[in-house]
């Protein structure tokens, strides 16, 4: 099966699945006859959307952002209790279609179920245990002993932590949980109801001011400007009239739809786009204006609660550079201003509500949006940290880095991967730390878009995440690692990683190394268009019994190669047909071919094989993929023992004429060049051309043993492309 090349960074939006009502449709007394669907995850999602459970970091990842599924979490445990897990995670296998995609959701599914398989109990009371964390997110519970000093500090706990989760994991263990958003919600409307009565009964200055308060800590950003692909960052396109990029944030109303429409008028939100530098352009784009819209949530005791929401989309982009056309604000952080007026009905107060969003990077190819997450990430840091006019230290700036790691990832960064961050940006710090202050800031921005650039091959391609949580691949690491595989023929060892990171360009997707030292270390790469091909292929290689006896380089002790059979089962084959064994099977044409020219009839001719290219399959050779067109077809080629003479001189026939017309070309190449040693060297092989093809023979082969076993070709890459009719080898860098 020919590989496609995957759109980089791609994700899955989440949505709420009940479609939502505009607040002008709904009728004065809200009706609580609504169908109890009790799917907590997307309720929750739209409440508190990128909160990740601990319960949830790691393998479960993949069930809880519908990555691999696209079924909320809570649909699937209930469905998990009719058939059981493993019953589901097979069926969901059984329905995948054959093409790329299905084949990485096939390793994911297959590692699912090869837990779920070796303790069945533990996998259910995991899941259990994920279920009634979301479902008790859904509390509706407060104390009667609270004030309204006690609501607005919860409200800047929420905002905090909503800032701080689009690019940031942070563990409830680390604060004091706050109240639910339901429970606030709740809360708020009984205050409303006290302030308005209490404004009735005595329309002073202070009741007033006590309304007011309240109405500028009822409005929240739950979501700030992201897009699936890029958690802080988004890029424009060009439409017949204008620009426009994809956009989201949102904001909720705390007060409860009812209240708000018997006391309030709530008009749209108007939203204003601005550089985050104010000296580019003061005035900034006004967008079009957000409406508000209304939910059904469903809390813990399985209550319908109404809930006010705006959302946001897309941005158009009208102001353009007059020196390229482009959009003014290209190529730059910016900023939404969401404007909201609220007054009350009964009484003379108004209130202009303004609320500024986090930064994002605006730019015009996706290709550019680890530079901007890392400048959005470094700005964040400073502020949390309190540094924003001082050098930011590397463990704290390392400690969030692996926070960013768990919110895309699913998975903690591991101590070998922290280590190596901490040490790149300490010798920076180190090098740079008495250096001007405005210099300062961005010493990391470089580095860091380096780092964020590898970190998004997660999201690309979520099993690679698993694969880093199993300990099979070791993701970003110290390529200096590749020194302790010691290996030999019998027992080989192994390692895979990110490509080397100091040389890693953040505009450029990061590649995954295949290094084994089997006696010598030799260094491979999956192509970047056969990826998935290659890792299928390899995936399938480790169920064997060789597998076991190939050491595996890993933060685990005693890991081989055959651990990544948890990936494997044999419904790859029926989604990527490359992978599968056929009777027909090709092999790669170089090494046939060097093999027919060792094997001659005169006997008195020996030749050196060459340790890597022989004819018995390696259990680890990744170069055996279906992209060369130049192959044998070997089990034709030994049809029948009648056949077998006539095969064979049609082959030493044809491999004659391949060396005779390389030896011609040589000998033309040698006469044009303008060397010394050209002359005697043409004038050797030009008395070879009409005689001896034995002699012939004998040099190719040498030539090409040497050549093999040279260390420039022993630094090789598995590249291959079917679009490339050959093999491609290339050195790790």
């Amino acid at each position: 099966m020919a590989t496609e090349k995957k759109s980089p960074r791609q994700g899955t939006k989440r949505s709420a699945s009940d479609p939502t009502i505009e607040l002008a449709q709904m009728p004065t007394t809200i009706s609580h006859k609504y169908p109890i669907s009790s799917d907590f995850s997307n309720d929750k999602d739209l409440l508190v959307p990128n909160e990740i459970s601990n319960r949830a970091i790691g393998l479960l990842s993949c069930l809880t952002t519908r990555r691999l599924i696209n079924i909320s979490f809570t649909t699937l445990y209930q469905r998990s209790l009719k058939i059981t897990w493993l019953d589901l995670l097979t069926r969901e296998r059984r329905n995948l279609k054959s093409n790329i995609n299905s084949v990485e959701k096939c390793f994911m599914i297959n590692r699912l179920i090869a837990e779920c398989t070796k303790d069945p109990y533990k996998f259910a009371q995991q899941t259990g245990e994920l279920f009634e964390e979301i479902k008790s997110s859904m509390s509706t519970t407060f104390l009667s002993t609270w004030s309204a000093e006690d609501f607005y500090n919860q409200i800047i706990i929420w905002r905090r932590l909503q800032c701080q989760r689009r690019l940031f994991h942070i563990d409830y263990d680390e604060i004091n949980r706050p109240q639910s958003l339901l429970t606030l919600q709740r809360f708020v409307s009984v205050l409303t109801n006290q302030y308005l009565n209490s404004y009735r009964v005595n329309p002073t200055i202070d009741n007033q001011n006590h309304l007011k308060k309240l109405l500028q800590h009822s409005f929240l950003i739950v979501a700030q400007p992201s897009i699936p692909e890029c958690v802080a960052a988004t890029k424009y396109e060009k439409t017949k009239d204008n620009y426009v990029a994809k956009l989201s944030s949102r904001i909720i109303c705390l007060i409860d739809p009812d209240t708000i429409e018997k006391y309030f008028v709530l008009d749209s939100i108007n939203v204003i786009l601005y550089p985050f530098d104010r000296t580019v352009d003061s005035f900034g784009e006004r967008q079009s204006a957000l409406k508000w819209y209304t939910k059904p949530i469903t809390d813990v005791e399985n209550q319908i609660r109404m809930v006010l929401f705006a959302e946001l989309d897309s941005i158009s982009l009208q102001k353009l550079d007059i020196r390229n056309t482009r959009p003014l604000y290209s190529a730059k952080l910016c900023q939404l201003q969401f404007q909201i007026k609220v007054k009350t009905k009964e009484f003379h107060i108004e209130e202009n509500l303004l609320y500024l969003s986090q930064p994002f990077g605006l730019c015009s190819h996706a290709q550019y949006y680890p530079e901007y997450v890392a400048k959005v990430l470094l700005y964040e840091v400073s502020l949390l940290t309190q540094t924003i006019d001082l050098m930011i230290h590397p463990d704290v700036l390392t400690d969030y880095l692996a926070r960013y790691h768990v919110r895309i990832a699913g998975v903690k960064m591991k101590r070998h991967t922290c280590e190596y961050i901490r040490n790149i940006l300490r010798i920076i710090y180190e090098g740079r730390k008495d250096v001007l202050m405005t210099a300062a800031f961005g010493i990391y921005e470089e580095i860091l878009a380096q780092m964020i650039s590898q970190m998004e091959m997660f999201i690309d391609h979520p099993f690679l995440a698993m694969m880093y949580h199993d300990g099979l691949f070791l993701g970003i690491c110290n390529s200096a690692l590749d020194q302790n595989l010691h290996g030999t023929r019998e027992e080989p060892h192994i390692l895979l990683r990110f490509n080397t990171l100091s040389t890693h360009q953040s505009i450029q997707h990061a590649s995954v190394r295949f290094i084994v030292h089997n006696g010598q270390l030799i260094r491979a790469t999956f192509h970047a268009k056969a990826f998935i091909d290659e890792m299928c292929r390899m995936i399938a290689e480790a169920n064997s019994e060789k597998a076991k006896k190939i050491r595996l380089l890993s933060d685990t002790s005693n890991q081989t190669f055959y651990d990544f059979i948890s990936y494997f089962d044999n419904e790859l084959f029926r989604l990527d047909t490359a992978a599968a064994p056929m009777k027909d099977a090709y092999q790669p044409f170089i090494p046939i071919l060097w093999n027919t020219m060792r094997t001659n009839t005169d006997l008195s001719e020996q030749q050196i094989p060459s340790p890597l290219f022989v004819v018995k399959t390696h259990p680890i050779d990744l170069s055996q993929t279906g992209a060369s067109s130049m192959q044998v077809d070997t089990p034709h080629v030994m049809e029948t023992h009648s056949q077998l003479p006539r095969t064979t001189e049609k082959i030493t026939s044809q491999i004659d004429s391949i060396i005779f017309r390389v030896f011609e070309k040589l000998v033309d190449l040698l006469t044009k060049s303008t060397s010394p040693y050209s002359t005697q060297a043409s004038t050797f092989l030009s008395s070879l051309v009409e005689t001896n093809i034995t002699q012939q023979k004998e040099l190719i082969t040498q030539a090409i043993s040497e050549c093999l076993q040279s260390p420039d070709f022993m630094e090789m890459s598995t590249q291959t492309s079917s679009d490339i009719s050959s093999t491609s080898i290339s050195a790790d860098t």
